[in-house]
C-alpha cells in the first residue's frame, strides 16, 4: 500500500537521501561526489534564503 503524499510548506525541512539501484556506484570518483555535495550546499543556501524572505 503506498504512503500518503507529503504535505508541502514554505517552512518545512526535508531530508534528501540518495541510493543506487542494485548496489551500483553512484559516483565515478570522489570528485563527482564532491561536485554533487557542492551543488547541494549551494541550493540549500538558496532554499533557506528563499524561505526566510517569504516568511517576512
Amino acid at each position: 500500500m503506498p504512503r500518503c503524499a507529503r504535505m508541502k510548506s514554505n517552512d518545512s525541512i526535508f531530508h534528501i537521501m540518495i541510493r543506487s539501484i542494485s548496489e551500483l556506484l553512484l559516483f565515478k570518483n570522489n570528485n563527482d561526489k564532491d561536485t554533487y555535495l557542492s551543488f547541494m550546499k549551494h541550493y540549500q543556501k538558496y532554499i533557506i534564503l528563499k524561505s526566510t524572505l517569504t516568511a517576512l
